[in-house]
């Protein structure tokens, strides 16, 4: 397996870490917390997350906050 074929895969497994450690601290994530957790530049967030989700950062976690917001309202 070459690099450039494990690339995908670990950018899924990064993805994955990454949406678990949004998840968690959901209430006051910013990017800047996963600059000092993950050790990686702000800008590479954004392409990881529109290259896995189509969306930016800022979007990614206000979809997250309003599907943790509809979800209390509903129980």
């Amino acid at each position: 397996l070459s690099l450039h074929d494990a690339l995908p895969i670990l950018n899924m497994i990064l993805f994955e870490e990454i949406t678990q450690f949004i998840t968690e601290n959901l209430a006051d994530i910013s990017i800047q917390m996963l600059v000092s957790e993950f050790h990686f530049q702000k800008d590479y967030f954004n392409r990881l997350l529109k290259a896995q989700t189509g969306m930016t950062y800022t979007e990614y976690i206000q979809l997250l906050r309003l599907r943790h917001a509809e979800k209390l309202l509903l129980t």
